[in-house]
């Protein structure tokens, strides 16, 4: 029952992406962590650049996918100047962050610590997209540094998204009020993993930040989708 249940909600999300990235279009992977991502942009039919800064993660990323000529795995960080900057890493790799205070808001929680560090290269999204190309979709998750990863962004993607955690909502308004800088931006969003937008029109930054300010406590983390103007 449990492989049935995994294979409809693989399925689902599939289907969800496929309404968004069509075939040979390129995603960027930005936090690919272990690559459950790039599975599922890579089962759309797109190419992907995966982007990990964790040793271990990109070990698995590489053994993964090396055989995948779709896929091209690239051992940095994205923020906002090219650098070299250490990385807090914790005892699991999905919350390893740069951010202190994405750490502070979870600290409480002491199944978790941050007690490695790791000495990784950094390298802003326009330099990406100067030695890739724009991609057509690009995926941000990276713990509370997103802000930052906007801040220094020129190029007009045509579709974004980034994760939002309820205890940090301020910086999601951060990113949202950074992003206005492109023409009439729209925004929508998903909750949790659930492969289905909750709101059913695309809306202005102005809207999605009341949203986002007034989301219920339960919806602990999800994704914001930016469409710019250009689609």
């Amino acid at each position: 029952m449990l492989n049935k249940i995994n294979f409809f909600r693989r399925y689902r999300k599939k289907r969800f992406f496929q309404d968004l990235i069509k075939k040979d279009q390129v995603c960027f992977d930005i936090g690919a962590n272990m690559g459950s991502k790039t599975d599922l942009f890579l089962s759309t039919g797109a190419n992907v650049i995966a982007f990990e800064p964790q040793q271990q993660c990109f070990d698995v990323l590489i053994s993964k996918f090396k055989n995948n000529p779709r896929v091209t795995v690239e051992k940095v960080a994205v923020g906002e100047i090219n650098s070299q900057k250490t990385l807090k890493i914790s005892n699991e790799s999905q919350i390893s962050t740069f951010s202190d205070e994405f750490i502070k808001a979870y600290s409480h929680q002491t199944q978790f610590n941050w007690n490695g560090m790791e000495d990784v290269e950094m390298k802003t999204l326009d330099t990406l997209i100067q030695k890739y190309g724009v991609p057509d979709f690009c995926k941000i998750d990276v713990e509370g540094y997103e802000p930052q990863i906007f801040t220094s962004l020129s190029y007009n993607i045509p579709l974004t998204s980034f994760e939002f955690n309820y205890p940090l909502r301020h910086l999601s308004i951060e990113c949202i009020k950074i992003l206005e800088k492109f023409e009439s931006p729209s925004f929508n969003y998903v909750a949790f993993e659930s492969p289905k937008f909750e709101l059913n029109r695309w809306v202005n930054s102005k809207e999605m930040m009341q949203i986002i300010n007034r989301l219920p406590e339960q919806v602990k983390t999800g994704d914001i989708y930016m469409k710019n103007a250009i689609l």
